[in-house]
């Protein structure tokens, strides 16, 4: 899963899938399993796919966090942004150090809530701009960028938010035409 955001190659992600089914072989009930399946799934476009397999299996995993938080990232990505974020919601009540729902959040228009959330500084930059604190917005971005964590899958992402927030758009537009050539098959 790591390779979602480094490597991106189809055959990391095989490598995944198939070591996660070889988990599952061993024992089906593993919750970190699942919720990396999850993201692989949601990832390669099978997000309805993610979802009824969580559906089936909240059945019976009922106080199972990582269950709940999967299901808010396969619901996030069907468009069901209201479950989504009452599946993150009960996550937490689960357990409270999940804090998965940041995107839910975004994607809601709740930006004022992110920072309560332990949004990532992506996130958080978006918060500021429209809060209209542009400038802040742009420092935060462009201090994500220079930390140069995130790998090849989200790093054009940023440099494209950056691009964005300090009006630069033929950056933009070759930042966002580059990052065409990158193996990403996420929806």
């Amino acid at each position: 899963i790591e390779g979602k955001f480094h490597s991106l190659e189809a055959a990391t992600m095989a490598e995944a899938e198939e070591c996660l089914h070889r988990a599952f072989s061993l024992n089906a009930d593993l919750p970190l399993a699942h919720q990396y399946y999850t993201s692989l799934e949601v990832d390669s476009g099978r997000a309805v796919k993610a979802l009824g397999r969580l559906v089936r299996r909240g059945r019976s995993a009922r106080g199972d966090a990582a269950l709940f938080a999967g299901l808010g990232h396969a619901l996030r990505y069907c468009g069901l942004l209201p479950l989504s974020f009452a599946a993150y919601q009960r996550a937490t009540q689960i357990d409270p150090t999940v804090k998965a729902a940041g995107w839910t959040v975004f994607h809601m228009g709740r930006y004022s809530q992110l920072m309560d959330m332990g949004a990532d500084s992506y996130l958080l930059s978006w918060k500021f701009w429209h809060a209209g604190d542009r400038g802040l917005a742009l420092t935060v971005a462009k201090e994500e960028v220079e930390t140069d964590s995130w790998g090849r899958a989200v790093g054009f992402l940023l440099r494209a938010q950056c691009h964005y927030m300090s009006g630069e758009l033929d950056a933009l537009r070759q930042t966002l035409y580059d990052s065409e050539a990158l193996p990403i098959r996420d929806p």
